[in-house]
């Protein structure tokens, strides 16, 4: 089975570098969940995780975040370019996730998504729509489940 991991997590090497940009200390707990499970569904599945890297006007030296890829074992790392200003910052992750997957084969394929950061779950759902994917999101304690089809 494919799965396709819509997060704000990164790669631990990849976050480690990126929370040395903000002038704030970053709290881990959702990387370290997200990371985890990652990690344990790619034991006996191919996951496209597809990062939507936070980044704050304010508290965030970085100005612009690139589009890259990278490959580990059974995971693919699909880090988002992503523009500071919030009002791209939605049609922006959709069309570069849905021309992304334009290229697979999504054959036995589920998607998963974080739903606590705003950006991840009407990706998710626009997968669901184009590609007619089952979607299932993964609440926590800090989450609202009335916003999940």
């Amino acid at each position: 089975m494919k799965i396709i991991y819509i997060t704000t997590a990164m790669e631990e090497g990849d976050y480690n570098a990126f929370v040395t940009q903000w002038s704030v200390a970053l709290n881990p707990s959702k990387q370290n969940f997200n990371l985890k499970l990652i990690k344990a569904l790619s034991e006996k599945n191919e996951i496209e995780v597809f990062s939507i890297r936070p980044f704050s006007r304010t508290l965030c030296q970085i100005y612009y975040l690139d589009r890259a890829s990278r490959d580990d074992k059974n995971i693919k790392w699909h880090y988002l370019a992503i523009p500071r200003y919030r009002v791209f910052k939605f049609p922006a992750c959709k069309s570069q996730t849905l021309d992304i997957l334009d290229h697979m084969d999504l054959v036995d394929t589920i998607v998963l998504t974080e739903t606590i950061n705003p950006i991840c779950l009407p990706v998710a759902n626009a997968i669901q729509d184009k590609y007619k994917i089952p979607v299932v999101g993964i609440v926590d304690t800090n989450c609202d489940p009335d916003e999940l089809d």
